[in-house]
């Protein structure tokens, strides 16, 4: 990942876009390639991956209304959704020791 000295122009970034992404990370200004899209054919790994992924967002869709409530308080002041949080939480990284 490179870092970058100064914050581009504008422009600059508007001119790399589907080229390069520009972003901020832990407050330095890096760039990378743009991600692209998968286009060939998932393997059985992958679509394994996609369904259980598909699931758990269902799955957090049924969480009772004071579950979501204490999910949205706990993410506020880091900017996450409620379902961010509860994702975090089903996958067992909401917590770092």
């Amino acid at each position: 990942m490179p870092v970058l000295a100064t914050t581009p122009l504008p422009q600059d970034i508007a001119g790399l876009k589907g080229k390069v992404d520009i972003y901020y990370w832990r407050g330095l200004i890096c760039a990378r390639s743009w991600p692209r899209s998968f286009t060939g054919t998932p393997s059985p790994a992958r679509v394994a991956a996609y369904t259980a992924f598909g699931a758990t967002g269902r799955l957090v869709l049924l969480a009772a209304d004071y579950l979501q409530r204490a999910a949205a308080r706990d993410g506020a002041p880091h900017g996450w959704t409620w379902r961010d949080v509860m994702t975090s939480a089903q996958y067992g990284r909401l917590l770092s020791w």
